[in-house]
């Protein structure tokens, strides 16, 4: 009885943060399409009437079509199968991502558990919950800033939850005075987790899109019964001088097709094209050096986190060729930006996946939020 009892409860609640999801989303979409100017209603009633038949068949009724009018608009493409970020946040993601291991296991400070030193950009001094750690074990609070002063510079970024470039910078350390009461300031305004890391040398063609930020890609995996597939992949490109590449810094997306070729135009968060990054590299032709192996590791370490159906990396290639992968997210994993830049976000796999969203796993999965 005292099951049953709890699990109602976590029901209620459930359903209480999915409302409110709902209409964050609903208010989100339609400052999306002001912002890019659609004011027209692109759609039909045929193609509205479609959309809503098409997901009242995996049972989602009253779908707000306000997704698909936005990814009509800008990509000139209509497809029934764009994926609502409400439906992806509410349904999708929590049926097929185990919430309760996200939160542990999007911690950066243990990603070289499951991913290995090696594909992992070289850490200097983590801080977990308050505790340094270096190469050989425990630090002390001033032994950390210590090593650390020593770099000329570093990355330094929040362990947890640094999504859009939250709290990452570059640090250029270059007053030879005071180096180390620099460091151990900069270590109090991060707080108890936060992770530092040598700079990134970035592979010469990757570089050439914009020399002063990694140049990554965002890749959506799926993991199916016998395999891991990809299902989108997105490159992010900085602007002229700044250090991320994210769009909510003012960087520039561009899809890639699956031999590795980017789009003829990518595009920023407010809507806006571009044909080439600030570089002058034309988009269209460019080729990902090392793609189908970027692909390979991916698909090799989503095989490590049985968790997480759905993943999304951030990849890049090094001076010396290597591939690293930078994080990967298993929650609020910005599907917009791959939907604007190669439609249907799961394309030949939507009814599987769709499938996948209701009923019993998303009921169970409900006791973890």
């Amino acid at each position: 009885m005292r099951s049953k009892l709890r699990r109602l409860y976590y029901w209620i609640i459930y359903r209480l943060r999915s409302i409110q999801n709902h209409q964050f989303y609903n208010k989100k979409i339609k400052r999306l399409l002001r912002a890019n100017n659609f004011k027209s209603d692109i759609l039909t009633s045929t193609q509205k009437n479609e959309i809503k038949t098409f997901f009242e068949s995996y049972g989602f009724k009253n779908v707000n079509c306000d997704w698909h009018r936005f990814y009509t608009n800008f990509s000139g493409n209509y497809f029934k199968s764009y994926i609502p970020e409400s439906i992806f946040a509410n349904n999708i993601e929590p049926a097929l991502n185990n919430k309760l291991k996200s939160e542990a296991l999007d911690d950066k400070n243990i990603f070289d558990f499951f991913l290995g030193k090696q594909n992992l950009p070289k850490s200097i001094v983590k801080c977990t919950n308050g505790c340094y750690y270096g190469d050989n074990g425990r630090l002390s609070f001033q032994k950390a800033a210590d090593v650390c002063s020593k770099y000329d510079s570093f990355i330094i970024k929040p362990s947890i939850d640094s999504g859009g470039g939250r709290g990452v910078q570059k640090i250029e350390l270059e007053s030879e005075e005071n180096r180390k009461n620099t460091v151990e300031e900069l270590f109090s305004t991060y707080g108890l987790d936060f992770i530092v890391q040598e700079v990134i040398k970035q592979n010469e063609i990757l570089a050439s899109l914009n020399p002063t930020s990694i140049n990554s890609m965002r890749i959506l995996t799926y993991l199916r019964e016998d395999e891991v597939v990809i299902l989108s992949s997105v490159i992010r490109i900085g602007r002229k001088g700044q250090v991320v590449d994210n769009q909510n810094s003012g960087g520039i997306a561009c899809g890639i097709d699956a031999n590795g070729v980017l789009q003829k135009f990518g595009f920023n968060k407010a809507g806006e094209k571009f044909i080439k990054s600030d570089s002058g590299i034309k988009f269209a032709g460019f080729v990902i050096p090392q793609f189908e192996d970027i692909l390979s590791k991916v698909k090799q370490h989503h095989e490590q986190l049985p968790y997480f159906k759905l993943i999304s990396w951030d990849a890049t290639v090094d001076v010396n060729n290597s591939i690293l992968i930078i994080e990967y997210n298993c929650r609020g994993q910005g599907i917009t930006m791959h939907q604007k830049a190669n439609g249907p976000l799961f394309g030949k796999y939507s009814d599987e996946i769709l499938k996948q969203s209701l009923g019993k796993r998303l009921f169970n999965n409900v006791l973890h939020y």
